[in-house]
């Protein structure tokens, strides 16, 4: 009788710690616009990916060849910008097709052609566009799609993430490793900290919060230094900038969108919980091992 107890908290302890830590990592929506090692059909696709594994679902085709940045509205739209098209979309969560806001292409009305690289961000009350390639920070009406030119962000922001009226940016790889808060009626960029040693070598980035405060991201990894590379998923610490490692997931994926806007309590926005460590796989792994270990242990010294 004492074994089978012994065995059977160890399996209980391990098995809530395991499903507890599985349901704290949440899915997040993508599109795989760098496509690379995969059959042509499949690039410029929505994911669904599981953030904990980078386990990534197709949904479907979008019907664009380069969205750059995704983030859902409080109504849970998922909205996307492309650069090839310079759109605002809404695309469906079923099939993956994506549809010009207002029913027209260059709805953004921005200067065209030029590369912009977007970042893409509801807050409580505003939809904001950020370009890498311009280091300029746009408010973007969400009904019609014109981006309206707020100011310089001195760094070049490729990917936005809001929790309440608070907004982030995470740099370009190449030349701003690091996560930066945005004055989003000034533009105004300050330093939080570098990613650190587990954000490996990329060229741009999505950047959410999930619904319970978490900054996540997903940083395209295609032709870094000559090669390529799976793209990262990350946990970001919002207090110091540094990043946690969690998985890797598809090939050139630039944008990541998880849940609609955070923190927006009606008596003023909220600052996200304290960041909670993430453990990879094999970690989980190894400490539900230990706990079964653990009441093995205590079944000897009973004996």
């Amino acid at each position: 009788m004492q074994r089978n107890n012994a065995i059977k908290f160890g399996i209980f302890a391990a098995a809530l710690l395991t499903s507890g830590l599985a349901l704290a990592q949440p899915y997040g929506y993508a599109v795989n616009s760098d496509g690379f090692r995969v059959p042509d059909e499949q690039i410029d696709n929505l994911y669904r990916i599981n953030l904990s594994t980078g386990e990534a679902e197709p949904i479907g085709a979008t019907g664009y060849l380069d969205i750059e940045g995704l983030s859902f509205s409080a109504e849970g739209t998922l909205m996307g910008a492309d650069d090839e098209s310079n759109s605002l979309l809404e695309i469906d969560l079923f099939s993956g097709a994506g549809r010009a806001v207002g029913g027209f292409n260059g709805n953004l009305l921005l200067p065209a052609p030029q590369v912009l690289d977007f970042g893409l961000s509801f807050t409580c009350h505003s939809l904001y566009a950020s370009s890498d390639n311009l280091s300029t920070l746009y408010e973007v009406d969400h009904e019609t799609g014109k981006a309206t030119l707020i100011g310089n962000t001195a760094v070049p922001i490729t990917g936005l993430a809001a929790w309440g009226n608070k907004l982030f940016g995470i740099g370009a790889g190449e030349l701003a490793p690091s996560l930066y808060s945005i004055n989003p009626e000034t533009a105004e960029t300050n330093f939080i900290g570098p990613l650190g040693d587990a954000a490996r070598p990329y060229v741009d980035a999505g950047l959410a919060f999930d619904e319970d405060g978490q900054l996540w991201a997903i940083t395209d990894r295609r032709n870094v230094g000559g090669e390529s590379f799976p793209s990262q998923i990350l946990m970001i610490n919002i207090e110091t900038g540094e990043a946690t490692d969690i998985a890797e997931t598809l090939f050139g994926i630039e944008a990541v969108a998880i849940a609609p806007p955070g923190g927006c309590d009606p008596t003023g926005p909220t600052l996200p919980p304290e960041p909670v460590p993430a453990l990879r796989p094999s970690m989980l792994a190894a400490t539900a091992f230990g706990l079964l270990s653990f009441g093995l242990m205590r079944l000897r010294r009973r004996r």
